[in-house]
């Protein structure tokens, strides 16, 4: 969930640390606080999920969301398997208008590094990241157009 989290602009509440944007949190060392609440913007946005396993009862290999309010568009990936990150060149470049949704993939498998597992490989993470993150993309496109 926090990949999707994480494209919704979504903030959490920490009992110590208070209130604070899921990017944010996600960035800092480890600190031992407890979560007390997750904030969803109820803002109009759109959004799509994507991700990929092996089998319906398997973790994910990697999973991708996009969000896209007002002009911006956010993009997200996760299970790397490192903690979910924003594709800050993918997100920009399509939020720009400069880009379309194959190449925002493109350019989302070349921003973030992938770890390789007993699950999959880092190259092959990079070849789902392409797709994933053009399918979201075009999914949320599709809602807009309705």
């Amino acid at each position: 969930p926090l990949t999707a989290l994480l494209a919704l602009d979504s903030s959490v509440e920490l009992h110590k640390a208070g209130k604070m944007p899921l990017e944010d949190f996600l960035r800092r060392p480890y600190a031992r606080d407890i979560l007390t609440a997750i904030t969803i913007k109820k803002d109009g946005r759109f959004a799509s999920f994507q991700g990929f396993r092996n089998a319906a009862t398997d973790y994910s290999l990697l999973n991708a969301a996009a969000s896209y309010l007002d002009g911006s568009w956010r993009i997200a990936v996760g299970a790397r398997p490192m903690a979910p990150q924003i594709v800050d060149g993918a997100s920009g470049a399509m939020s720009g208008g400069s880009v379309s949704p194959e190449e925002a993939g493109e350019l989302a498998a070349g921003e973030l590094k992938f770890g390789s597992n007993f699950r999959a490989s880092a190259e092959y993470r990079r070849a789902l990241c392409k797709t994933l993150v053009a399918r979201a993309i075009r999914e949320v496109m599709s809602c807009r157009s309705k």
